[in-house]
C-alpha cells in the first residue's frame, strides 16, 4: 500500500474525533506514526525512520505514553519490557484516550503531520 495515503487516512481518522472527546481504536503502526511526533522526536525524521521500518525510537515513545497513561493496550497481549520498550508484536491494538489533558498536543500533531503530508505530496 502507498505509504502517503496510509498516512492521510490516519490523519483523517484522527481528525473526525478531534472535535469531540472520544476514544479511537488504531492499530499498531496507525498509532506509532501520531505518536513518534511526541517530545522532541523530528516528524519528518520519524516518518522517515517508519518507511525504513526501524522503529526502536517509536515503540519507546509508545511505550512511555503508555507509562503516562495516555494511551493504554486492549487485551492482553502486551509487553512493557524492563528497558521501557512495547513489545509490539504482542500488541494488536491501542486504544488512544482524548481528553482535555492531551487534545492540545494532539491537536498540534495533527496540523504538523498533515502539513508534511501535503509537501510531500506536492
Amino acid at each position: 500500500m502507498n505509504m502517503i495515503l496510509h498516512l492521510q487516512r490516519v490523519v483523517s481518522k484522527y481528525k473526525e474525533v478531534l472535535s469531540g472527546l472520544k476514544d479511537i481504536n488504531l492499530t499498531f503502526n496507525e498509532a506509532s506514526i501520531l505518536y513518534s511526533i511526541d517530545e522532541g522526536i523530528n516528524t519528518k525524521k520519524a516518518i522517515i525512520t517508519y518507511l525504513q521500518k526501524d522503529r526502536s525510537q517509536i515503540h519507546r515513545q509508545l511505550a512511555r505514553m503508555v507509562k503516562d497513561n495516555l494511551i493504554e493496550v486492549r487485551g492482553e497481549e502486551y509487553l512493557l519490557t524492563s528497558k521501557g520498550s512495547l513489545a509490539y508484536s504482542k500488541v494488536r491494538s491501542l486504544n488512544v484516550k482524548f481528553d482535555k489533558k492531551n487534545m492540545k498536543v494532539l491537536s498540534e500533531h495533527i496540523v504538523k503531520l498533515d502539513n508534511l503530508l501535503m509537501s510531500i505530496k506536492n
